[in-house]
């Protein structure tokens, strides 16, 4: 009897599937890390946002006062005055989950930038960083004694 072979046999069906969950596995991390990168990006925008917005409102003098901006773990607060008070009605709170902000390194040892009246500037120069929660990548924040903000 001659016998023809239809069909595949159990070994290379697993290992068509051994291939496939291997291909799979490095898409799912590699879109992982795009979409962490991604999120970041748009994270490091938002924080020149809100840099940007306390110093317009100290220029414009909303208010009559100055505004500053407090760095916190994960957040930046917009205040107004020289003294930051977390409970503070007038506060304007914005949320970076994912992100963490270290390496705080501001004139003055503090972990505020407050822009003058009028002029915006700021003698809290200095440097802090943004980083994905998971340490995969981080940004590098520059505020210059103008009161101007730029990403390194």
């Amino acid at each position: 009897m001659n016998f023809k072979q239809k069909g595949f046999t159990i070994l290379e069906v697993v290992i068509v599937l051994g291939v496939l969950v291997l291909i799979s596995g490095v898409t799912f991390v590699a879109f992982q890390n795009l979409s962490g990168t991604n999120r970041l990006e748009k994270s490091s925008q938002q924080v020149l946002s809100v840099f940007s917005s306390a110093r317009n409102d100290s220029v414009q003098r909303r208010g009559g006062a100055s505004f500053a901006v407090s760095i916190a773990s994960s957040s930046l607060t917009i205040f107004e005055g020289t003294t930051f008070t977390s409970s503070a009605s007038t506060n304007r709170k914005f949320d970076f989950s994912g992100a963490v902000f270290d390496q705080v390194s501001l004139g003055g040892a503090t972990t505020s930038v407050r822009f003058a009246a009028l002029s915006g500037t700021t003698s809290d120069n200095g440097t802090f960083r943004l980083r994905r929660s998971d340490n995969a990548t981080s940004t590098t924040f520059t505020i210059y004694k103008s009161g101007v903000i730029e990403i390194q």
